[in-house]
Parts: structure tokens; C-alpha cells; sequence
């Protein structure tokens, strides 16, 4: 009766900790990622555009809003963001993060890319938007939130793992948003309104 005992025990044993084996990738990733320091740089830039201008921004690790605002303008602030063990490091991986702005015309590239080595972080960059109501947007992030508020013609959105959202928009919507399993414990979702 004690050996029935002692192997039921440690059968249960065995099945509890098997059953939490799961967990371990997201609690490394939370933990990794709790540890780190981030050092963030803004940069600002403005355009002037007639017509109907497009806007087509591709980022990393960050979220995207676009609003509609004056007419003949578009205005973008873009935050570079850096991590690292201390503020030192991240300060030095800001340099990791490159921001290409460029004008064709009516239509405007943002582009953030990591250009060093890839560091066990969170670096990446957002942006945030204000342009004309009559503007198309292209707006793709590989892990951050995009948003979009009174745009009437067409809002192209992709997302790797956050929440897609339109609010109050007019135009054609091509939302898609993709699951990244490796560290994010929630659900994305397409919010239109």
C-alpha cells in the first residue's frame, strides 16, 4: 500500500510539472524582457502634399497611428527605441534602428529597419501620423498595434500580432493581422468603427 502511494504521488508530480512545461517560453520571454532597459529617441519630420497623398510606413516592435488633420500636410514623429542590460547599451542600440524618409511626389516611405546585430530586446520603433482625411495609407509593423482615425480613402493594415483599428473610416479596408506564437499571450484583433 505505501509503493501505491509513493508511485501515485509521484505520477502526480510528474503530471503537474509536465502540464507547466508549456509556460516556460512565456515566462522566459516576460522574464528577459522585464530585465531589460529602453532608451527612446524621437525624430519629427513634415511634407508637404497636394491632391490625395499616400503614406506607406514599415516598421518594427511598435505600434502605428495615423489621424486625419490639415489639409496639405503630412507630419510624422517616429520613436526609435532601444534596449539593453543598462541604459548605457540601450542608448548605444538606438544606433540599431534606422529611419528612411523619402518623398516621391505625393507619396511618402517611412521605413525602420534594425541594421546591427540582433540583441536579445525589444528595439524597434512607432510612429504616429497625422495626415490629410484624403490620404491612402500603407502601414505595416511586424509586432505593434496599428490605428487609423478618419481616413476616407483606403487603409492597408498588417500586423504581425497586435490589434488592427479603424475608426470612423470611409475608404477600402484591407486589414490582416498574423499570430506570433513565440512570446505574445493574448489575441489579436480587427477593431473597425
Amino acid at each position: 500500500m505505501f509503493q501505491t502511494n509513493v508511485s501515485q504521488r509521484v505520477r502526480t508530480g510528474l503530471a503537474l510539472a509536465m502540464a507547466a512545461l508549456p509556460l516556460l517560453p512565456m515566462t522566459g520571454c516576460a522574464a528577459v524582457m522585464a530585465n531589460l532597459v529602453k532608451a527612446e529617441k524621437a525624430e519629427q519630420r513634415s511634407f508637404s502634399v497636394s491632391g490625395q497623398p499616400s503614406v506607406i510606413v514599415d516598421t518594427f516592435n511598435g505600434p502605428i497611428t495615423a489621424k486625419a488633420a490639415s489639409e496639405g500636410e503630412v507630419e510624422a514623429v517616429v520613436t526609435k527605441i532601444g534596449s539593453g542590460a543598462t541604459m548605457e547599451a540601450a542608448q548605444a542600440d538606438l544606433e540599431n534602428v534606422i529611419v528612411n524618409y523619402s518623398q516621391d511626389g505625393d507619396t511618402i516611405r517611412i521605413v525602420a529597419k534594425r541594421t546591427g546585430p540582433r540583441v536579445l530586446g525589444s528595439s524597434g520603433a512607432s510612429s504616429e501620423l497625422k495626415v490629410p482625411a484624403s490620404t491612402l495609407l500603407s502601414l505595416t509593423t511586424s509586432n505593434g498595434e496599428i490605428s487609423a482615425s478618419g481616413i476616407a480613402r483606403e487603409v492597408t493594415a498588417r500586423s504581425s500580432n497586435r490589434e488592427i483599428g479603424v475608426l470612423r473610416g470611409r475608404g477600402k479596408l484591407d486589414l490582416i493581422r498574423n499570430r506570433d506564437e513565440s512570446c505574445a499571450p493574448y489575441h489579436p484583433v480587427l477593431r473597425i468603427t
